[in-house]
């Protein structure tokens, strides 16, 4: 293993002892998304990314007995599109870093996961 895999593997690590229920690539690639400013990975083009938070698409499983239908309620109130999504909410929005770790500070969060990308207008 190099060095700079162990390296990643260690951020990997601290990620999942400090936001236990968050996929910690998802973190990471937001993470990453946030600080990418010199290819257009959107359109394939050199330039800047939009100056705004990644796109996320995810899914939040939340504890037993949480009144979901209320949660759905309050994110599509703030504008955010969500739905259920089998047991647990699907949801599209922008969102840093920063957002995600404040929505999975809601102690009936079990697990975020899912995918982001660069934002686009």
């Amino acid at each position: 293993m190099s060095q700079a895999e162990s390296i990643y593997d260690i951020c990997l690590a601290k990620l999942r002892m400090n936001h236990n229920n968050i996929d910690p690539y998802l973190l990471m690639k937001i993470m990453y998304l946030e600080r990418t400013v010199s290819t257009n990975i959107a359109l394939g083009q050199k330039g800047e990314l939009p100056n705004v938070p990644p796109m996320v698409e995810i899914e939040i499983k939340f504890k037993e007995g949480t009144d979901t239908e209320k949660v759905i309620y309050e994110m599509q109130s703030r504008g955010i599109p969500a739905m259920h999504h089998g047991k647990e909410i699907f949801m599209k929005s922008t969102m840093s870093a920063s957002d995600l770790c404040d929505l999975a500070s809601n102690p009936d969060v079990e697990m975020i996961h899912g995918n982001a990308t660069p934002a686009s207008w």
